[in-house]
């Protein structure tokens, strides 16, 4: 609406224009001057808070019809650790027409093993674990698990959906409270593997803690049928869908919550530039002591700059060594703080991968810097009478990021600590953050380059900050906070199947029409299959280079040479999930995350895309024929020319990984130094095309 001083000065009412600024009827322009700046930061800000605040909430759906869908594999726990509600799950799935076979998976063998097993047999429609619901106390070893389902489906070359069950592990809505916030980190989990493996990902189904025939009845519908979710809890009032909206914004002139002037505010992760930051947001609200833990303390490169310019400000500091992951020194960390009136975490660790190599360590150590200290400090600081309680967690974990699987799960766990926290009265405010401007983990070149080209712009400190006082002037349990470019963030999450999460955002839905496959003629699909032989050759080699040179950060216009390895150009993992993601969502074809490492070079992808629409090849001697002659024909300029040097040697890097034959591949080396002329002499030596 409009800016309510306009509104009083449209009005001409002086009383409430002077009212609102706080000034005198009679002041003078150089007393409403600065009242009128700090009229217009203030509302500037909360414009900008409107654009970058969002939560999560959960709508109910239909109850879809029952119906079969085929073979379903269903993983058990062992049989000590099954309950009523597996049994009834496995009862209802088979009652609905479904051919059910189950698996137990007493260890990673035997897992392993079965898979194999029943990868030989019929065609599967689908893969439902129910390890998460084995009646023990939950923790990291469930996010363990639910990971190493998915890649040992991978292994098995099992492409049927994977669809995992977690028992009260999300808040939706009511009176829900998580049970377990470690079995939230399979949701967090879930949201990657979603972006990494859609040929392998069907969903996630929470369930109720008491789960009657009535439940099992529901879940099993909502795995036959096709209903383009895929994060859902059922509950006793029916199923509800988990979705992203605006979060609206109070007016930050109000603001409320304030550090005790008394009292002692712990950041942990306090000495890097996100400490730094909240550090003096901290001091400028008035807080009397600030204590900063990170695992180096006083030895941090930046503390002494810290610690100084916090004095300057008339705040206490104090720098502490203290790994907040290991429990018995955190406790004496908490011991020695009697006065403690607050406590932001913002401590944590990025160990980026792709899960097909995430492994059990690389998980639990990022597992135990952000979500194992963050436990401990909820329990140690119960018995406390804290004003605030925040926890520094992802937009990864709220959206999904590819190759941030671990990150993204021990963030979920962070957030539903937070809510069952604020649901038992005490302090608690989980915000899932996108990247900070030159601040956080996110910040290095690379990582704050990858987040901008997919579509997450850093947040300016000031901002940052203002959105922190806002979440805890307000009260909620669990905000995201991110600066997103909707036209660049849909693709990527729309690549495989529409986000159904996006469903209640305007500018996300109108970013999706846009790129939604359909009748409009200027399509890259329809453009695509309008072509045939080396024109759609071209327009595909085009495409592919093109999106590998914005990937991989090169200059625009880059000369990308067709039968140049992406590994030598700097692709990694992430990378080449990121250019799978692209191409998807560009041609709305199904590729596999490994496509850039399957097929190598941009001409090797290009040439798997023509396949893929239909348009093979022709046998070899045929191809050859048609080069002999092309050859032939060319005159000493064409020769000579980049474009023909190009496709020269693209089809010698073909040919050599087709063949494997070290001699092919010694003699693209000799030809990438060669002229023209040199060039053309060994083709005809090597492969017995004359000129």
């Amino acid at each position: 609406g409009q800016d309510p001083v306009w509104s009083d000065i449209a009005r001409g009412d002086l009383d409430a224009l002077t009212s609102r600024l706080g000034i005198t009827p009679r002041a003078s322009l150089a007393d409403a001057l600065p009242a009128l700046t700090r009229w217009h930061r203030l509302h500037t800000t909360r414009h900008a808070l409107t654009t970058t605040q969002y939560r999560v909430h959960w709508s109910p759906i239909e109850d879809p019809a029952s119906t079969s869908s085929g073979r379903w594999i269903v993983i058990v726990p062992s049989q000590d650790g099954a309950g009523e509600a597996v049994t009834a799950i496995v009862r209802a799935l088979a009652a609905s027409g479904n051919e059910v076979a189950t698996l137990e998976a007493h260890d990673h063998a035997a897992l392993a093993g079965g898979l194999r097993e029943i990868a030989a047999g019929p065609a599967v429609a689908g893969v439902l674990s129910l390890l998460a619901l084995a009646e023990r106390d939950a923790g990291q070893a469930d996010v363990v698990a639910a990971v190493t389902v998915l890649q040992e489906l991978g292994k098995a070359e099992i492409a049927a959906p994977l669809w995992i069950a977690t028992r009260e592990a999300v808040s939706a809505g009511g009176k829900d409270v998580s049970a377990s916030p470690w079995l939230a980190g399979i949701w967090g989990f879930g949201r990657v593997a979603r972006l990494e493996h859609p040929d392998r990902w069907g969903g996630l189904v929470d369930l109720p803690a008491v789960v009657d025939e009535h439940t099992a009845r529901r879940v099993a519908a909502l795995l036959s049928a096709n209903t383009g979710e895929d994060e859902l809890a059922v509950r006793a009032t029916g199923v509800l869908a988990r979705r992203l909206s605006r979060l609206p914004v109070a007016d930050p002139a109000t603001a409320r919550w304030a550090p005790s002037k008394a009292g002692t505010v712990l950041i942990t992760g306090g000495t890097g530039a996100l400490g730094a930051h909240l550090a003096r947001w901290l001091a400028d609200g008035g807080a009397g002591r600030v204590v900063l833990a990170s695992r180096r303390g006083p030895l941090s490169r930046d503390a002494g700059t810290i610690v100084a310019g916090l004095a300057a400000l008339g705040t206490a500091v104090s720098v502490i060594a203290c790994d907040v992951a290991d429990r018995g020194s955190l406790t004496a960390l908490i011991d020695s703080l009697p006065d403690l009136d607050a406590v932001i975490h913002a401590a944590g660790v990025l160990d980026d991968c792709t899960l097909d190599s995430l492994t059990p360590d690389r998980l639990s150590g990022v597992l135990r810097a952000k979500a194992e200290s963050a436990v401990s400090l909820d329990e140690l600081t119960r018995d406390r009478a804290l004003s605030a309680f925040v926890l520094f967690s992802s937009f990864a974990a709220t959206v999904g990021s590819a190759g941030q699987g671990n990150y993204a799960a021990a963030n979920a766990v962070l957030d539903a600590l937070a809510e069952r926290r604020h649901a038992r009265g005490l302090p608690a405010v989980s915000i899932a953050w996108g990247p900070w401007a030159d601040a956080g983990m996110a910040a290095s070149a690379g990582a704050a380059e990858r987040h901008q080209r997919g579509g997450v712009r850093p947040l300016e400190p000031s901002l940052a900050t203002a959105a922190l006082q806002s979440a805890l002037d307000e009260g909620h349990a669990a905000v995201a906070v991110a600066d997103v470019d909707w036209q660049r963030l849909v693709p990527g999450l729309a690549a495989h199947r529409r986000p159904r999460l996006l469903d209640a955002l305007p500018e996300a839905q109108d970013a999706l029409a846009a790129t939604a496959p359909g009748d409009a003629k200027d399509s890259v699909r329809a453009r695509l299959e309008s072509l045939s032989g080396t024109a759609l050759e071209r327009e595909l080699l085009k495409l592919v280079s093109g999106t590998a040179i914005r990937v991989l950060g090169l200059a625009a216009g880059a000369d990308l040479q067709p039968g140049r390895a992406f590994r030598e150009l700097g692709m990694d993992s992430l990378t080449a999930v990121e250019l799978r993601n692209s191409l998807m969502a560009a041609t709305e074809l199904k590729l596999p995350a490994t496509l850039a490492f399957d097929y190598a070079t941009p001409a090797g992808v290009a040439g798997h895309l023509r396949g893929m629409l239909g348009q093979e090849r022709e046998p070899a001697e045929s191809e050859l024929a048609r080069l002999e002659t092309l050859l032939g024909e060319l005159t000493a300029e064409e020769l000579a020319g980049a474009h023909v040097t190009a496709r020269l040697q693209s089809l010698l890097g073909r040919l050599a990984e087709k063949t494997h034959a070290a001699n092919t591949g010694a003699m693209a080396e000799r030809l990438r130094e060669a002229s023209s002329e040199e060039m053309f002499e060994l083709i005809d030596n090597e492969l017995g095309l004359s000129s």
